[in-house]
């Protein structure tokens, strides 16, 4: 036969006579965690440069994946380069010349 006793039997080779039940970690506080030499111990979560940006990406409203869509759309189907846009975009450029001067 085995000499272990069931978990929640109150007799056991524990030297004070009877099991010892901790408090459950999730209702400890930061007082009660305490490491080696009874230094406090805390837990620290660092979320890379590329993980805050990627979280950002997911996070852009809905009007804007839809705007980026249908750019996409566009300059596949060779539609989206007209006259006037291009008129626009050599404008702005000049500007940005000019003002840099």
């Amino acid at each position: 036969m085995s000499n272990i006793s069931p978990i929640n039997s109150t007799a056991s080779s524990h030297p004070a006579g009877r099991l010892s039940v901790e408090t459950p970690i999730s209702s400890r506080t930061a007082d009660d965690v305490r490491g080696r030499g009874g230094a406090r111990t805390s837990d620290r979560v660092e979320f890379s440069q590329m993980a805050q940006y990627l979280s950002q990406l997911q996070s852009e409203p809905t009007e804007r994946t839809d705007l980026i869509n249908r750019v996409r759309s566009e300059i596949q189907s060779g539609t989206y380069l007209t006259e006037d846009k291009l008129s626009a975009v050599a404008d702005e450029l000049l500007d940005d010349i000019t003002f840099s001067l």
